[in-house]
């Protein structure tokens, strides 16, 4: 069975979006570690009701995953991370 409730997807996917948002202003603000946990909870969200996507919620999902490769490279120390999370993204 789904994780997702064909009735909680329109809610689930504005709340990705809304944490997505968040994210790119914590990133924009330099809070690389709340915009890293902002992201995975957005990406997270947007699996569970994968087999609901529309065009928007792919979009939403490529450019999590691109923010979060970069936010890897915005951190000396996380850069080696980077490419791991383009293999995960992939």
């Amino acid at each position: 069975s789904h994780p997702c409730n064909v009735g909680t997807v329109p809610f689930a996917f504005r709340l990705a979006q809304r944490l997505l948002f968040c994210a790119y202003c914590e990133m924009d603000g330099q809070a690389i570690d709340a915009a890293r946990q902002r992201l995975l909870q957005g990406i997270s969200i947007l699996f569970q009701t994968k087999s609901h996507w529309t065009d928007k919620q792919q979009q939403d999902w490529n450019d999590s995953w691109m923010e979060l490769m970069m936010s890897m490279e915005e951190v000396d120390d996380h850069r080696p991370y980077a490419k791991n999370v383009a293999c995960m993204a992939l």
